[in-house]
């Protein structure tokens, strides 16, 4: 299991923001001027083992309509860039590199349920690594999306988003695959 202050770094060094110094007073002053490190401390301390630090979390992310449930699986490398009203529903899990834009809702379709291979029955999203998912989107049901994949803004997914895809509308996917860098960076198609 990875330390929760691992996955901070991680998040931060992602953001190619604080470059010039890792040490505790940065990380202190991104947490008081920038809006998106403090969010995304917020987030990680939920899973923290101590009742005081992940209620008052809970609380200071509901401030800025961010629900976000302490069972959610998070990877390393979570990218908030606009941190408002963001709800990523229990059990939900998240790949590493994962870019989720404002207003965007990852929840689940309680009418249906998917089998999967290994015979479990899978409810919600799964997420896969470096998915960018733009403004307005909703994510809902039992959905799998694959990796090196861009969810455009107020897109509808509910069916299955093969790896090196776009996604967008309503259940639209891009004719051309995509690639996106694995030290982030602009994508390009193929």
């Amino acid at each position: 299991m990875v330390r929760i202050n691992d996955l901070i770094k991680s998040d931060i060094q992602k953001m190619n923001t604080l470059k010039k110094s890792n040490g505790f007073m940065m990380l202190l002053f991104g947490f008081f001027i920038r809006r998106s490190i403090r969010t995304i401390i917020l987030v990680r301390l939920l899973k923290s083992n101590y009742r005081i630090i992940s209620f008052l979390s809970h609380r200071i992310l509901r401030r800025n309509h961010i629900e976000v449930s302490k069972s959610v699986e998070i990877g390393e490398g979570l990218f908030l860039p606009h941190p408002w009203c963001i709800i990523i529903a229990e059990d939900v899990k998240l790949g590493n590199d994962v870019s989720i834009g404002q207003y965007v809702t990852i929840g689940g379709n309680f009418k249906k349920n998917k089998r999967q291979p290994d015979g479990r029955i899978q409810k919600l999203p799964v997420i896969g690594n470096r998915v960018m998912i733009q403004p307005g989107a909703v994510i809902a049901g039992p959905v799998t999306i694959g990796n090196d994949v861009i969810i455009g803004a107020n897109a509808v997914i509910t069916h299955d988003v093969p790896s090196y895809s776009m996604a967008f509308g309503q259940n639209q996917l891009a004719k051309k695959k995509i690639r996106i860098p694995k030290k982030g960076g602009e994508f390009y198609l193929v």
